[in-house]
């Protein structure tokens, strides 16, 4: 059998013959024996590819069912995924449920947030002050304050001014400064001791002292006494600068 007779019937199976390739391969057939028994076997043998199920020769019931005509497409990873994502999403909605709760802000934080610099309005001429003085500042006092003027040195102020209170101890104005910048540094049990006394007296410090030493018990955890100095500020009339961050406070600590 020549080549193109093998052509001609591989052609005729893959249903790929036009119609002269059709008359020739008849008329090949008629005239050559052995590509009309090549010819038969190949008739043969496709029949008997057509007849087999390839669904009986599968033993996995899912395979074997996609096998079956009509043949439906069957994806173990379209499965797979599906599956991870519903646990996915189960696991989404059991945490959602279930989570713990938020943790309030620590009080400490909370002062923290609500604690605003307390400008200085002593009459020191040379730091800025409201008004004049001819009365002579040590320099020590002049040192202490400029720190204090200084938002980001709190703690250096603080050291500065526990020297000038201790040199000065009639005046409560020094105990106040020094009781803010000790809140600013977050040491808040020495910023209760310092700023008690001042709400004691008739200073004209009181009032804002009751906002600071209410931020100090605070941040030490005392709240009892904390909620009673904040709302001491509330009801003086001149407690109206830090009514908001007051609220703030009280809010956390009820």
């Amino acid at each position: 059998m020549n080549t193109r007779a093998e052509q001609l019937i591989e052609s005729y199976f893959a249903n790929a013959l036009q119609e002269p390739d059709v008359r020739e391969l008849r008329q090949l057939l008629a005239n050559d024996p052995e590509a009309a028994a090549e010819f038969q076997w190949q008739q043969r043998l496709a029949a008997g590819t057509n007849n087999l199920s390839l669904s009986g020769s599968i033993r996995n019931q899912t395979f074997k069912t996609a096998a079956r005509p009509p043949f439906r497409q069957v994806s173990i990873w379209k499965k797979a995924l599906s599956a991870a994502a519903t646990v996915a999403l189960l696991a989404v909605a059991y945490w959602f449920i279930n989570r713990p709760p938020a943790r309030p802000a620590s009080l400490e934080s909370v002062v923290a947030t609500n604690f605003k610099y307390y400008p200085n309005r002593l009459p020191f001429k040379s730091l800025g002050g409201s008004t004049d003085s001819s009365v002579a500042v040590p320099q020590s006092v002049m040192d202490a304050f400029q720190l204090y003027d200084d938002t980001t040195r709190y703690g250096e102020a603080a050291q500065a001014l526990n020297i000038v209170v201790a040199a000065n101890p009639d005046k409560p104005e020094y105990r106040f400064y020094q009781g803010v910048a000790l809140i600013g540094d977050h040491r808040y049990s020495d910023a209760v001791e310092a700023l008690g006394p001042v709400t004691l007296t008739d200073n004209a410090y009181k009032v804002p002292a009751l906002y600071y030493y209410g931020l100090a018990l605070a941040g030490k955890g005392d709240k009892e006494r904390a909620r009673a100095s904040l709302q001491a500020y509330l009801d003086s009339e001149e407690g109206i600068p830090y009514r908001r961050q007051v609220q703030n406070v009280l809010e956390a600590i009820r």
